[in-house]
């Protein structure tokens, strides 16, 4: 089972993502792929609070900021894999240090390969992404680029997915199949 889960930020999607996953895994390997590079003092928090909400879960983590592709063929088939995010994935592939923060064009098809390869892989797959396409701000040609990018990486993975769910306020709508139970 593939379940994509979009939300704002701190609207409880990873809490629920951490639910599903472990019920969709029941006894079985539980993995947890961490994609956020830590930029600052906040972002480490926010690791510290994820971890936290993990103890005792039986999640292995694994960290991948990037290259999620060359990852894939080693995570065994029998496992329940959550990654989190798409988001932070999707911005450490297009901003990239070595190109100078100038958004690289392959990034969109890297992550696509990637993302589409783990919930084929995978006996279960749970992605977690942001929506930030509720506004009518007017953004700069870098920021439209990833807005546009990770709007691309939702519809791809919503149509790949079994489930499809909105979080806000820790309360899923259901847009496509059923949570797991």
């Amino acid at each position: 089972m593939t379940v994509f889960l979009a939300g704002g930020s701190k609207s409880g999607k990873s809490d629920l993502a951490q639910r599903i996953a472990c019920t969709l895994a029941a006894e079985g390997r539980l993995l947890y792929l961490a994609t956020m590079h830590p930029s600052d003092e906040e972002d480490q928090l926010r690791i510290q609070r994820h971890i936290q909400r993990r103890e005792g879960l039986g999640f292995q983590t694994i960290e991948r900021e990037r290259n999620l592709i060359d990852l894939v063929p080693r995570l065994p088939r029998e496992a329940t894999v959550l990654l989190d995010s798409v988001t932070a994935l999707f911005t450490n592939e297009l901003y990239r240090p070595e190109l100078q923060w100038v958004p690289d064009p392959d990034a969109l098809s890297r992550c696509r390969e990637g993302l589409l390869a783990l919930a084929d892989q995978v006996q279960h797959a749970v992605f977690v992404s942001d929506l930030l396409f509720e506004d009518a701000i007017h953004y700069d040609p870098a920021t439209e680029c990833f807005r546009k990018g990770l709007g691309a990486l939702s519809c791809i993975l919503a149509a790949r997915a079994n489930t499809v769910a909105e979080v806000c306020f820790g309360l899923p709508t259901v847009w496509k199949g059923e949570l797991p139970a």
